[in-house]
């Protein structure tokens, strides 16, 4: 699986990186994680509760990162396994990149590539592309919400078990920020700003998926487990969600 996106954060790069780095930021934003540490500078574990069809479980997973150029880029591999639900592995790469002419936004470019097998594996891809729109548009909600004082709130904690949706539904652009989801071929990618002088309102618990990524993230993240980004960042988010 592939999944190619962007995200405009208002908020300086630096700011950006050191979220997406730090792991109270992304535990608070990518949804149902349970736990996220640093086993060592470059190496943190998770745990996250996600529903994706039919199959329930609780994922443990482990991000390394590497390649890391602050606060400009980074690349993420992550590994996590859910018992009998199925197990997930794959990288992450984002580049954060400076906008405006005084550098008050940043454009969070990424790019997740993963593998599920087990029950996993069973379920249509469509299903499971689906699933990872929808977990990353909330990880880059809260994300934003963490960034952007005026977005904070409209927006409710990402915490708690994620469930994502039992059926297929084609992808949209997520009304959750400025996500410029890059789809697999089979699906065209779509485009939505929210309306001058209006906050972007992150996704309710009841929304259909929309938009793209981390499976971000992981965002990572990833978020993405992730991913984590996005944090995985976008790559944690990304990463963590993208195992799933």
């Amino acid at each position: 699986m592939e999944l190619l996106g962007e995200v405009n954060i208002q908020a300086p790069q630096e700011r950006v990186w050191a979220a997406l780095n730090d792991a109270e930021v992304l535990k608070a934003c990518i949804p149902g994680c349970e736990s996220l540490t640093d086993e060592s500078p470059d190496t943190r574990r998770a745990t996250v509760m996600i529903k994706i069809g039919p199959v329930r479980a609780r994922f443990a997973g482990k991000v390394t990162l590497s390649e890391m150029t602050p606060p400009s880029s980074c690349l993420m591999k992550f590994e996590g396994s859910g018992g009998a639900a199925g197990m997930a592995s794959g990288s992450a790469k984002v580049t954060l990149t400076p906008q405006g002419a005084d550098g008050q936004a940043t454009l969070l470019a990424y790019a997740v590539n993963a593998s599920v097998g087990g029950k996993l594996g069973q379920i249509g891809g469509r299903m499971i592309d689906a699933s990872a729109r929808q977990l990353s548009d909330q990880f880059f909600a809260a994300l934003r919400g963490q960034l952007e004082p005026e977005v904070a709130p409209a927006l409710e904690s990402a915490g708690g078990e994620m469930l994502a949706p039992t059926a297929p539904t084609a992808p949209t652009a997520s009304a959750a920020g400025h996500v410029t989801p890059v789809p697999p071929a089979t699906a065209p990618a779509t485009s939505t700003h929210p309306p001058p002088g209006r906050s972007p309102q992150a996704p309710s618990p009841n929304a259909q998926p929309q938009g793209a990524v981390s499976q971000a993230y992981w965002l990572a993240l990833g978020v993405v487990l992730g991913s984590l980004a996005t944090g995985f960042g976008v790559w944690l988010a990304a990463q963590l969600l993208h195992k799933v």
